[in-house]
């Protein structure tokens, strides 16, 4: 293989395929002034507050007395519980079909509400407080996971206008679905032949190249925070299991308390450093009926947002990086 340009690459992401456009020569393009505050503003009385518990959805549980974390049922779900055993496959026909098709939307879909102060965010949860808040989110996607027809349940949390996010109350989301999403499709479907190919599991090969090019960021055993070689975003991390193999659901509370710690730093650490308030924290599942296959492995995203995509993204698929990984993890450790 030769030596990359220094003027930049194409860049494949082994765990999906992807090629990115790591591009340093961009650099120099002037930022954009932003005259929006970085949370959402919106109307009226915050739902997730603890004085107004009329205005949000169902209760699905709470944890500890003064309900430090609270689950309830999105308002506006995208996926409705109804549908989930409602006739028809996503699997059913092909790209060839000629007629319109349609499956219902079946799944479900909570918030999970991170604490009663309106504007606290990860870096500022006191550790113990942030463990609850994984152990939360853990036991609820095993809990949906163990429903009849769900096929995957995705994790995410959306901070900032930039990321998406629609109320600046810290709180995630959990949606369990019937049918797998094209990126989990695929990220699967890599991760399966990989395995069955060599035995081993695709991240951990990525782990020991990341190692190898020093882009590991910090070790926290048995977790590893580090940056992709081919990043979407810059200043991208993410934090792994350190075996490259495993079943997250599983974890015993003892490593949530130590992965949660890791998460509240790599977290801080990338807003600081990337100068983004504005991210989407993205827990990656296998399919439900692989989490115990030797195949499995996750990863939780950390994507600081600095707006969406320009022509290039949107013209070819690309995603372009102006900041090498490099470069990166060399800023992310001091």
């Amino acid at each position: 293989m030769t030596d990359e340009p220094t003027s930049g690459a194409f860049r494949l992401d082994a765990l999906t395929g992807d090629w990115r456009v790591i591009s340093p020569g961009r650099r120099g393009v002037p930022a954009a002034a932003t005259r929006l505050p970085e949370l959402p503003d919106p109307p009226g009385p915050c739902p997730f507050c603890p004085d107004n518990l009329a205005l949000q959805g169902e209760t699905v549980c709470l944890v500890g007395d003064d309900w430090p974390v609270r689950v309830v049922r999105n308002r506006y779900p995208t996926v409705q519980e109804s549908a989930l055993h409602t006739p028809g496959s996503v699997e059913d026909g092909d790209a060839s079909d000629a007629a319109d098709r349609f499956v219902p939307a079946g799944g479900a879909h909570e918030v999970l509400i991170e604490g009663p102060e309106h504007l606290g965010d990860i870096p500022t949860f006191d550790p113990a407080h942030f463990a609850v808040v994984w152990q939360t989110y853990l036991a609820r996607a095993r809990a949906l996971a163990a429903v009849p027809g769900v096929q995957h349940v995705a994790i995410f949390r959306n901070r900032g206008r930039r990321a998406g996010s629609s109320q600046p109350h810290p709180h995630g989301q959990i949606v369990a679905t019937r049918a797998l999403g094209p990126g989990v499709s695929r990220r699967w479907a890599r991760a399966a032949q990989h395995h069955a190919q060599g035995g081993g599991t695709l991240l951990a090969d990525v782990l020991e190249a990341d190692r190898a090019a020093d882009r590991v960021v910090r070790e926290e055993a048995p977790f590893v925070w580090s940056v992709p070689y081919a990043p979407q975003l810059a200043f991208e991390s993410r934090v792994l299991p350190a075996s490259g193999a495993g079943n997250l659901l599983a974890l015993p509370p003892g490593e949530v308390a130590v992965l949660a710690a890791l998460v509240q730093r790599a977290v801080a650490r990338t807003v600081e450093v990337s100068g983004r308030p504005a991210y989407n924290l993205v827990l990656r599942l296998p399919p439900v009926a692989a989490l115990d296959h030797g195949a499995a492995f996750w990863s939780i995203d950390i994507l600081p947002r600095g707006g969406p995509g320009a022509g290039l993204e949107l013209s070819t698929g690309f995603t372009m990086v102006s900041t090498p990984p490099e470069e990166a993890v060399t800023r992310l450790r001091q």
